[in-house]
């Protein structure tokens, strides 16, 4: 019955903008009617990753990104060329150097280049699946080369850019953007968690997913539209698909971009990458300096007064002679919560 509805009114919207929600409301109710299993958290059927990227998420986003968002959906463990060039860096001397094998990747294409704006894995429905842990891992250093990458744009001079990711699990994904903090510190902010409808009593939930996904469709846009305003202001960045001698690289030393660190090539010992760690904040080291400072003032009062004395929540302790402030490294000989005229 809800389809007969959709298939009337296709007519009245195939032109607007409620059209993708439309289809994907569509794609919904075939899954509810043809692949139902593949919606349930504990199917009966032995269903694989590529299941569910094939049935279930594949065909969704592609509606919700259409040819006229120029994003193109790659599938196949692909590779991203800005990834495989920096493996390269980091291994110099290895033979057959490939950058992450990705399940989903969200790319924008000008000039010869080509940019990922999100990059998704995928793996089974299972809470005892160790490889959700492990895609995190891979996932959040996959959509960092994403962001690298789209840096390199703007010569790692701006960091008002966004680079997005999406972990499958089964019929379920968390959607989430980084981000490049002054620190170096890349910062993964979950948005969207997303639970497809399990039967149609479910569909009520369905407004809101849609809500979620045209705001990842929206904010994914944006860094598209970052990758195409800088391509077509900068031409010199065609390096992204050359060899490692004239790969630019992604972390000059005024930057507060990190290198990433990648498994080795088959035969070839595990490097750490030189630039990996974030730069401690200047406000950080302000503070650690005036803890160790104030610890150092009391180890010397203890010692001086040869007595332990435990001070109150102001600093304050009494000696058996005078008062004393093992913070501010001052005495009186009054106690300082008594008025003395």
């Amino acid at each position: 019955m809800g389809l007969l509805y959709l298939y009337k009114i296709y007519g009245k919207h195939h032109s607007t903008s409620l059209m993708p929600s439309l289809q994907i409301l569509e794609h919904v109710l075939n899954l509810l009617d043809q692949e139902s299993d593949l919606l349930q958290a504990k199917p009966t059927a032995m269903i694989s990753e590529t299941d569910y990227v094939a049935y279930i998420w594949l065909p969704l986003f592609r509606k919700l990104f259409h040819a006229g968002t120029k994003i193109q959906i790659k599938t196949g463990e692909t590779t991203f060329p800005f990834s495989t060039a920096s493996k390269q860096q980091l291994y110099p001397g290895a033979s057959n150097v490939t950058g992450f094998k990705i399940d989903l990747q969200f790319v924008v294409h000008q000039g010869g280049l080509e940019f990922d704006v999100c990059s998704v894995e995928a793996c089974c429905n299972s809470a005892n699946d160790d490889k959700i842990i492990a895609d995190e891992g891979k996932l959040n250093r996959e959509v960092k080369d994403d962001l690298d990458a789209m840096m390199s744009l703007v010569q790692y001079g701006s960091r008002a850019c966004t680079a997005w990711g999406v972990q499958i699990m089964g019929p379920s994904c968390l959607i989430f953007s980084l981000h490049l903090s002054d620190q170096g510190l890349y910062i993964a902010l979950p948005h969207f968690d997303i639970m497809l409808p399990r039967s149609t009593a479910e569909l009520i939930k369905f407004e809101q997913i849609m809500v979620d996904l045209l705001t990842f469709h929206r904010e994914v846009l944006k860094s598209v539209n970052f990758v195409m305003e800088h391509l077509i202001s900068n031409k010199q960045l065609k390096s992204l698909n050359l060899p490692k001698a004239q790969m630019t690289s992604a972390t000059q030393d005024s930057s507060p971009q990190r290198d990433t660190w990648y498994t080795p090539p088959k035969g070839t010992a595990s490097r750490q990458p030189v630039r990996l760690v974030s730069a401690v904040p200047q406000s950080l080291n302000a503070k650690l300096l005036s803890i160790a400072c104030e610890e150092s003032m009391a180890i010397l009062q203890k010692k001086a007064t040869g007595v332990d004395l435990v001070a109150d929540e102001f600093g304050w302790a009494f000696d058996g002679k005078v008062w004393q402030n093992l913070n501010l490294g001052i005495s009186m000989p009054h106690n300082p919560y008594e008025n003395n005229v």
